[in-house]
C-alpha cells in the first residue's frame, strides 16, 4: 500500500511523575528529513525515536516535539553551573576594580542569573520506558495517517487512470475512421483543384502522411505506463519516486501526440489526457 507523506498525529498522557505531550507532523520532501524537539529530561531517547521514523518512513520532513511538564518537587533537585558561576564573579570583580560599581554584590544576584541555577530532574529506567512506549504508539499514530491518506490517493489515481486508458482505447477504437477521414479530405480537397493528379505520387504523399502521423505507438506506451503505475500502486514498497518518473513518461508521449495531430478527435484526446496526468503528477507528489 502507497503511503502518503503528509501526516499529523497528537496526543498527551499523564504519568505519575507529569503529564508528557507530543505532536508530530509530516509533509513532502525529496528524502527523510527529521527533526525532533526534547525536552532535556527525555532528550536521550531522541536515538531510539530517530530509528524508529527510519526504519517505518522512506521519505517525507517529519517535524515534532515532546514535551514533559513534570509534577511533584520531590523528583527536582537544584545544581549550581561552578563553572558559570566562576566567570560572573571574575568578571564582576574586574568591573569593581574599574570602579564602575560602589558595592560588594549579594549571593542572590549571582544566583539568579539565568543558567547558574539548573533544576534537575530524574526519571527511572520504567518511567523512561513508558514515556517511549508513548511516544512509539504516537510515531505508530503518524504512520497509520500516511497510509490513510496514501490509500486515498491510490484510489484516486486508479480513477484517473481508467480516465486515461478510456481516451487511449478510443483512438486505437477511431485511429482507422481518423486516417481515412484524412485521406478524403486529402482527396477532396485535390478534386476541388480541378487539376490533373498523378495517382502514383497521390499514393506516395497519402502514405507520408499517414506515416507522419501515425500515433499507434504512442498509444501503446501509454498502455504500457499505465499497466506500470497499476503494478507501482499494488507493491508494498514505496513507489513514490518511480510515479513520478512514469508521469514524465505519460506527459512526453502525451506531447507527441498532440504535435502528430491532424484530427479534431486527436487534439481532443490530446488535450484530456495532459489534464488528466497533471491530475496525477499532483497527487503522486505526495506519495512516500
Amino acid at each position: 500500500m502507497p503511503k502518503s507523506m503528509t501526516a499529523f498525529s497528537r496526543a498527551e498522557k499523564h504519568f505519575p511523575f507529569g503529564r508528557v505531550v507530543c505532536e508530530l507532523r509530516s509533509i513532502n520532501h525529496r528524502y527523510l528529513d527529521i527533526n525532533l524537539k526534547l525536552s532535556g529530561l527525555i532528550r536521550q531517547l531522541e536515538p531510539e525515536l530517530r530509528d524508529a521514523l527510519k526504519h517505518a518512513l522512506a521519505r517525507g520532513k517529519v517535524e515534532g516535539f515532546v514535551q514533559l511538564d513534570v509534577q511533584g518537587a520531590q523528583r527536582q533537585e537544584l545544581s549550581l553551573n561552578e563553572a558559570y558561576l566562576q566567570s560572573l564573579l571574575e568578571a564582576n570583580e574586574k568591573v569593581r576594580l574599574l570602579g564602575k560599581i560602589s558595592a560588594e554584590e549579594k549571593a542572590s544576584t549571582f544566583l539568579a542569573w539565568p543558567g547558574v541555577i539548573e533544576a534537575n530532574t530524574t526519571l527511572d529506567d520504567s518511567d523512561q520506558k513508558a514515556v517511549l512506549a508513548f511516544i512509539l504508539d504516537v510515531i505508530s499514530q503518524l504512520i497509520d495517517g500516511r497510509e490513510r491518506e496514501g490509500d486515498a490517493i491510490k484510489g484516486l489515481l486508479l480513477a484517473q487512470l481508467e480516465e486515461m486508458k478510456r481516451w487511449v482505447n478510443l483512438l486505437k477504437e477511431k485511429l482507422s475512421d481518423v486516417r481515412q477521414s484524412q485521406d478524403d479530405r486529402l482527396r477532396e480537397k485535390l478534386a476541388s483543384l480541378n487539376i490533373a493528379v498523378d495517382q502514383e505520387r497521390l499514393e506516395q504523399e497519402i502514405v507520408y502522411l499517414a506515416q507522419k502521423g501515425d500515433v499507434a505507438e504512442e498509444l501503446d506506451r501509454l498502455a504500457i505506463h499505465a499497466k506500470a503505475i497499476e503494478d507501482a500502486l499494488a507493491q508494498e514498497a514505496p513507489c513514490g519516486r518511480r510515479l513520478d518518473f512514469l508521469m514524465q513518461e505519460l506527459n512526453r508521449e502525451a506531447n507527441t501526440l498532440g504535435s502528430k495531430s491532424y484530427h479534431a478527435l486527436m487534439s481532443e484526446a490530446s488535450v484530456e489526457l495532459k489534464v488528466i496526468i497533471e491530475k496525477m503528477r499532483e497527487q503522486v507528489q505526495n506519495l512516500e
